[in-house]
Parts: structure tokens; C-alpha cells; sequence
């Protein structure tokens, strides 16, 4: 018998072209591993060609000709841009690797049963995949163009494979993490209705990607692109993936499609425009613990379940014909009254522990039974669902309904056919403004039938009633007998509550208060304080409490010329100065402070800060008179950030200073005019305003100071005792902002301090600049009745009386100071001066400049 084989001696061959004919080969051309030279086949040959070495060739030639490629062993890498038009054949245990420019016949198929690498060629491609052995992508991408092909083995690599043309049918596992694409007119199918098959990579598909298994199974990666989604096989398919395909998505009869499996992600389609529709002729499940909206058409002869405990809103109009259950979660039927058009197919169930609202429409019966709850609108909009079919409530099923009396719309349901009633209302409470003599129709029907077992309401201040005809239910709201003020924990919520009550049902503010919540105590409490307006109260604590400002500049420029170039605090000198001259004077000062509030009252924090210029003059008499004019600012927040008070303060002074040897009286009045501005913010139920106030006020005080002057030698000490009556005033008040706008009485408070404490200094020099240490403490009592109040009513009635911040009965003061002479004539100080009292505290600091003329 004739050997249908061509040898090859490997001495005797040459890289140089080798040409094979017919008549040379019959059937097969074995080629040694060492043949590194181009192969042309010129005229077709029968058998093919064969690498059969065992070992690893790398072959870097041409192959050309109409012949097929077969490797039987060995690994076998292919670095040439091969021609040969027949097809490719790896066998099991061989190895064919694609390296850099190296291909194979790009318009046949290539058979794997070994191993197929391309993950070191810079472009593979193949007319199409058989087999069942192993393809290696690495991080590069398998090109398939053309034929359909069906493979059963393994595509690993973090790559991926485009179907760029024909039909890829994949029965094996493959473990591809990179991308699967398909290209227009391509197709992608996992399985082939079997149990085998499947992929866990992304699908980038504007072709067609089928899934066709008889079990099914959970795919988490994510599907994009414009192309179609085939859902077949009979098997349950679980996606939980946020898959963002635009296409369209079939499911066969006898086929479930899974989105979710119970955790927050599992979709189908894109947004909006682009949400793609689907046929469902099986069965299409919504499994999710979040929210999530399709708002393509959904339509076939299948059924639609909702089993996840989150929100699933559909805003298509949906036309499928298998039902809807809902049996979990809550369902909307449109979100919004945007999508009022949308719809679902019944007949419809509501499960127990579930929930149907929207604005669209059911289209068949519906039914909620026991433990299910019904709703129109959505949680934050009144809206109105229509069932075109008939209505059951079953025993122990809800009704949730919502109004507003503001507008006096409400939820409701529309029914054209009947409505058989039973279970219970349930009134949500809703923001708005109460109108004892509103109804609200809560549900029509063509005929109804029994009635609601029960009705309540979460409000704290109405009770629900229904009344009903044959066609309709209509909820009223009745004022129940509990008080505002029974709700209340503090004194001024009590007298806010009780002004409220006085306004009467036709008042704004009335009606808010009335629609809150009985879970809202705190709400409604907070509602009354952000209407008392102790802001106002307040304010007259706060400015008092800033007059020592005046009364501290005006002192320590006293005790300044007592000592002539001392600064700070300082204490009385050992006489009189010799000069006649009259000193200019200009002092800086800035304060910080902070007065504690109670379970009554709101805290503040505030700070001050303005100039202060003066002139005197050292009368032969030893009288020292002087005269002092100085502006600033004040301002101030409740700590709850609810209100603001800002004021530009105008101060005036007159002064008068005498020493009697080691004693000295030092005395003033002063005068300082407010110009306040007030903002506060309100907030009770559907009411939300800023009220604003601008208006005067005044602030009067006269002051008193002995002190006796102790020296040791460079240092001084004196005992002081200082009395101040202070009266502030302030003009009616008349806010602007709406409803919640407050009239406040003018106010007018006196106080008086008593102040005693030590005082004391030290000379030294700094590096030849003669100086002064300065300190002092003391002991500060407030006289008489501290309470701070305002009397505030309600434009058109309702007055009350509430409380503010108070000033502290005692403090303790803390002074220190450091003054320069800095030239003939002129002398510097810088000082601090703290108050600490029980729940209040205040920090300032001032600069001084003398000049003397």
C-alpha cells in the first residue's frame, strides 16, 4: 500500500519556501517542529495539515492554500498571517496559541476539543467556535463574524468575546469576567435548553441575547445596549443586576424571570424613554428590598408578581393579561400624577403586609385581603386610582387615606363597578390647614355594598367620620374634646397653646395646630415654641446685660487719669495730676457671651463690639469731668438657630471723677440708643414663615464707684464697691411674615448691680518703658426681679405672656491689664475683663489709646 504521507528529513529542509502539489501529497503532510518556512499549497490538497510534534512549536510563517490546519499534541503558536482558506482543528490534549499578528483562517470555524489561547494576539478572529475544550481570551477579545456555532466548553480570561455576526451558542460554563457583546443582526444564546450553559459576564448587547435552560438560573452581571432579550426554556431565571438594556424582552409561556433576589438590586430596562418593553407570556417577578421604577410597557398573555419588601412603580400603560399579585412591598401604579395614564392588568391581589397605591389605573378586579392595604397617590401627594372593574375589602384589610384641608382635596379611589366594603379606614394625617366644615369624598363607585368596619386617624386634635350613600364614602373630620395645651411640657408652650385655642377654627394657625399628628407631641411642641416669639423676651436680657460695656469704658478711663498712663484695670493714684491739659481718648472693645437656657426657655449667643471716643478735662476744684459718644453692634441667635436679633447701638456718656486723698468716687449716666432688627423662623405643620421686626429701644443707667487706694510700694491694692441701675425699654413691636406674625407690648425692666471687689497693681519697666500690671476680681449680685417676658398676641386675638433668657443673679468678674507709656503725652492699654455666672458667661477685650493736648 501506497504511504499517503510526504517525509521531511529536518537536516534537509531550509527557511526558505517550501511549495507542496497533489501529486507530492496525497492525503496528509506531516511537518516536522523544526520547519520554520512559508507553506503554500498550490493546488487543493485532500488530507490535512497536520502539527503533530509533542513538544511546543512557534511557527512564525505564512500558511497559505485551501487546506485544513489540524494539532493533534504538543502546544503549537502560530505568529504569521496565515491565508489558508479550510478550517481549524485543535484536538484534546493539543495547544493552538495565536501570538502578536498570528490568525487563523478568519471565514471558517475553528473545532476546539483542546486548548484555543489568544490572549497574546493582538486582533483574534474566527468565523465561528464548535467544541468542547477551553478558550483562553487573557485580557484580549475573541472576534466571532460570521457562522453559527455551537461551543460546550470553558471561555476564561478577564477579557471578553464579541459575536459580531451569526448565532453563538454557549452549553458550557464560561468564566469570562471582561464583556460579551453582540453585534445588529448577531445573536448570543446561553444554553439550549438543557441544564447547561451559562456566563456571570457583562452582555453589551445591540444584537440578540437569549437565555434557554430548562432550570434556569441567577445571572448577576449587568446587560446594556439596544438589542432584544429572549427569556426561554421553561426554566426560572433570578437577574441581580442593574441592567440598563433599551431593547425589547421577551419571556416564553412556561419561562419566570426573577429581578432581585430579595436584596437591593435586580432590574430590567433603562429610564424613561429608554426602559425597552417587555413581552411576558410567563411569569414576571419583582424581588427587591429597595426602590426601583419601570416605566417601559410591559404586555403578553403572562402574570406579574411583586414578592420584595421594597417599592416597585410601574409608569407604563401595560396591557398583559396574566393578573397581578402583590404580595409584598408596596406597588404603585404611577408614581406621580405625571404618569396618571399608567396602568395594570387584573385581576389584582393584595396580600397581607402589602401595599397598592398610585395615580393610575387598575384594568380588572381587584381584591385586599386581610392584612393588605389599598392607597391613592403616593406617600407625599394626594392622588386619585381608578379600578375599572369591581373592588373587594376583605375583613381586616386597610384603607389609607390622605387630605388636605388647606386645599381640601383628599385621596380617591374611583370605582366603575362595585365596591364591596369592609375593614378599616385608616386617616393619615396630612399637613394642611383644618376646615371644621370640609368633607372630603374618599371613594365612588358604581354600586357599594357594606360598609367599613372601622375608621381612625393619627391626628391628636380630630376624630374621623364617614357617611355614606350608594355611590359614595366621604370622610369628615370632627374637632375632638383634647385641648392644645394638653399636650404641652413647659409654660410657654402652655400659654401659646391656649392663645391658639382662643383664635378659633377660622384662624390659619388654628388649622395647622389641628392637623397635627398624635405621634407629633413633640412636633406640635416645638410648633408652639417656634410661635412664642421669646426671642423678643430675650433681647431686653441680652442688651442690659451688654450696658456694662459703656459703663466699663467710661470707669476705666476714670482710673486712667487717676493714675496717668496706667491702663487696664487700675487702681486710684497718690494724687491729682499737675496738669491742666484736656485728653483725647478712643477705646476699642469687643465681647463674647452665652446665657443658658431650660427645659422653658431657649439659650442664647451673642456678641458686641464697637468704639468709644471721649473728652475731659481736670477741673483746680480736683473734679475730673468728661463726656464720651461711642458706636457698635450687638447681635445674638437662639441656640436652636430659630431666631436672630441684631442691633446697631448708639452710646452717649457723662462722667465725673474726685479723690479725697486715698479715697475716690468715680460716677456716670449713660444713654445708649438700639436699633434692632429681628428674624425668626415659624414652623407648624403645613404653616412655614420668617417673621421680621424692626423697632427701637433704649437703654438708660447711672453708676456709682468708691474705692480706697492701699500702697506697697510698687504695687497697689484697692477695696472698691459699685452700684448701676440700669432701665431698658423698647417700643411695641409688630412683626411681618404671615399668619404667625406677632404684636409684642412695649417692654420696660429695671435692675440694679451690686458690685464689690479687689483691685490691684504693679509698676515695673520694660526695657526702659515704663508699664503697668493690672488685675482685678469681684463679686457681682443683680437686684430685684430678673425674670425677662413679653406680652405677644396674635394679629386678631390671642395674647400670652412668655419668658425669655435671664440674666444671672451673680457673677464673678475677672480683670487684667497691661498699659505702655508709649511717648510724652500718649499712653496704650490692652485689657480682658470676664463674667461667670451660674449658666452664663461673658468674655471681652479692649484696647485704649490716650493723648493729651
Amino acid at each position: 500500500m501506497q504511504d499517503p504521507s510526504l517525509k521531511f528529513r529536518r537536516r534537509a529542509l531550509k527557511p526558505q519556501l517550501l511549495g507542496i502539489r497533489r501529486a507530492a501529497l496525497a492525503t496528509t503532510a506531516l511537518i516536522p517542529a523544526a520547519l520554520m518556512a512559508q507553506i503554500a499549497f498550490a493546488d487543493p490538497v485532500a488530507g490535512p495539515l497536520i502539527f503533530d510534534d509533542g513538544g511546543e512549536t512557534s511557527y512564525g510563517a505564512d500558511i497559505t492554500g485551501d487546506i485544513d490546519v489540524e494539532v493533534r499534541s504538543g502546544t503549537v503558536i502560530l505568529k504569521g498571517m496565515n491565508t489558508f482558506t479550510g478550517a481549524t482543528i485543535i484536538s484534546e490534549d493539543a495547544t493552538l496559541a495565536l501570538d502578536g499578528q498570528g490568525r487563523v483562517n478568519q471565514s471558517s470555524g475553528v473545532a476546539v476539543n483542546g486548548t484555543f489561547d489568544v490572549s497574546s494576539a493582538s486582533s483574534a478572529t474566527v468565523n465561528a467556535i464548535s467544541g468542547a475544550g477551553v478558550i483562553d481570551v487573557g485580557d484580549k477579545y475573541l472576534n466571532i463574524n460570521a457562522s453559527t456555532g455551537s461551543f460546550a466548553g470553558n471561555i476564561s480570561g478577564t477579557g471578553g468575546v464579541n459575536v459580531n455576526a451569526g448565532d453563538l451558542i454557549l452549553t458550557g460554563t464560561s468564566e469570562v469576567t471582561g464583556q460579551f457583546g453582540t453585534g445588529t443582526g448577531a445573536s448570543l444564546t446561553v444554553g439550549a435548553g438543557g441544564t447547561s450553559g451559562w456566563i456571570s459576564a457583562n452582555v453589551l448587547n445591540f444584537g440578540a441575547l437569549t437565555f434557554d435552560r430548562s432550570d434556569g438560573g441567577t445571572y448577576s452581571g449587568k446587560i446594556t445596549g439596544t438589542g432584544n432579550i429572549f427569556f426561554t426554556g421553561g426554566g426560572s431565571y433570578v437577574l441581580t443586576g442593574e441592567n440598563s438594556n433599551s431593547g425589547s424582552v421577551s419571556i416564553s409561556d412556561g419561562t419566570s424571570v426573577q429581578l432581585g433576589d430579595g436584596g437591593a438590586t435586580g432590574k430590567l430596562g433603562g429610564s424613561g424613554q429608554n426602559s425597552g418593553s417587555i413581552a411576558n407570556d410567563g411569569m414576571l417577578i419583582y424581588n427587591r428590598s429597595s426602590a426601583t421604577t419601570y416605566a417601559g410597557v410591559i404586555s403578553g398573555a403572562g402574570e406579574l408578581r411583586q414578592i420584595g419588601g421594597g417599592r416597585l412603580t410601574l409608569n407604563g400603560q401595560n396591557s398583559y393579561s396574566g393578573g397581578t399579585t402583590v404580595e409584598a412591598g408596596e406597588l404603585l401604579v404611577g408614581g406621580t400624577d405625571v404618569y396618571a395614564s399608567a396602568t395594570v392588568s387584573g385581576p389584582v391581589s393584595v396580600y397581607d403586609g402589602a401595599m397598592l397605591g398610585g395615580f393610575g389605573t387598575i384594568n380588572g378586579d381587584l381584591t385586599i385581603l386581610d392584612g393588605g392595604a389599598l392607597g391613592a397617590g403616593n406617600a407625599s401627594a394626594i392622588g386619585t386610582l381608578s379600578v375599572n372593574g369591581d373592588l373587594d375589602f376583605a375583613a381586616g384589610s386597610r384603607f389609607n387615606v390622605k387630605v388636605n384641608g388647606g386645599t381640601g382635596a383628599s385621596d380617591l379611589l374611583a370605582v366603575t363597578g362595585t365596591a364591596t366594603l369592609a375593614g378599616s379606614v385608616a386617616h393619615i394625617g396630612f399637613e394642611g390647614i383644618y376646615d371644621p366644615v370640609s368633607t372630603y369624598t374618599i371613594l365612588t363607585a358604581g354600586d357599594i355594598n357594606g360598609e367599613f368596619d372601622d375608621v381612625s386617624s393619627d391626628f391628636a386634635f380630630l376624630y374621623p367620620v364617614l357617611s355614606y350613600s350608594e355611590t359614595d364614602v366621604v370622610l369628615s373630620l370632627i374637632r375632638n374634646d383634647i385641648e392644645f395645651t394638653a399636650i404641652t411640657t413647659t409654660p410657654n408652650q402652655f400659654a401659646v397653646a391656649a392663645a391658639v385655642e382662643q383664635l378659633g377654627g377660622g384662624s390659619p394657625l388654628y388649622g395647622a395646630v389641628a392637623m397635627l399628628g398624635e405621634d407629633e407631641a413633640n412636633e406640635a411642641n416645638e410648633a408652639f415654641d417656634s410661635l412664642s416669639g421669646e426671642t423678643h423676651a430675650s433681647t431686653g436680657s441680652f442688651l442690659m446685660g451688654n450696658s456694662a460695656l459703656l459703663r466699663d469704658a467710661i470707669g476705666q478711663r476714670m482710673r486712667n487719669m487717676e493714675t496717668q498712663g496706667s491702663a487696664g484695670v487700675t487702681i486710684s493714684s497718690k494724687g491729682a495730676p499737675a496738669t491742666a491739659t484736656t485728653p483725647v481718648w478712643v477705646s476699642s472693645f469687643g465681647s463674647w457671651s452665652d446665657i443658658d437656657g431650660d427645659s422653658n426657655v431657649e439659650g442664647i449667643s451673642g456678641s458686641s463690639g464697637g468704639l468709644m471716643a471721649g473728652v475731659d478735662r481736670q477741673l483746680d476744684s480736683g473734679w475730673l469731668l468728661g463726656a464720651a459718644f461711642g458706636l457698635g453692634r450687638s447681635s445674638f441667635d437662639l441656640d436652636d438657630g430659630s431666631a436672630s436679633v441684631d442691633s446697631n447701638d448708639w452710646h452717649l456718656g457723662l462722667y465725673a471723677d474726685r479723690s479725697w486723698g486715698r479715697l475716690t468716687l468715680r460716677s456716670g449716666l449713660g444713654f445708649t440708643s438700639h436699633d434692632v432688627s429681628s428674624e425668626r423662623d415659624v414652623s407648624v405643620g403645613a404653616i412655614s414663615e420668617q417673621q421680621e421686626a424692626d423697632y427701637d429701644a433704649r437703654t438708660v443707667q447711672a453708676f456709682g464707684e468708691l474705692g480706697y487706694r492701699i500702697d506697697r510700694g510698687q504695687a497697689a491694692l484697692e477695696p472698691f464697691i459699685n452700684l448701676a441701675h440700669v432701665r431698658f425699654s423698647s417700643d411695641d413691636i409688630a412683626e411681618d411674615g404671615g399668619a404667625a406674625a406677632l404684636e409684642i407690648s412695649p417692654e420696660s425692666r429695671s435692675t440694679t448691680f451690686a458690685t464689690l471687689g479687689l483691685r490691684g497693681t504693679h509698676d515695673l519697666s520694660l526695657q526702659g518703658t515704663p508699664a503697668r500690671l493690672e488685675g482685678a476680681v469681684a463679686w457681682r449680685r443683680a437686684l430685684g426681679d430678673l425674670g425677662a417676658s413679653s406680652d405677644n398676641s396674635f394679629i386678631g386675638g390671642g395674647g400670652f405672656t412668655v419668658s425669655g433668657a435671664d440674666l444671672p443673679r451673680d457673677v464673678v468678674t475677672l480683670e487684667a491689664g497691661l498699659g505702655l507709656a508709649l511717648a510724652e503725652g500718649s499712653d496704650f492699654s490692652i485689657g480682658y475683663a470676664g463674667q461667670f455666672g451660674d449658666g452664663s458667661r461673658q468674655d471681652g477685650v479692649r484696647a485704649t489709646l490716650k493723648m493729651r493736648f
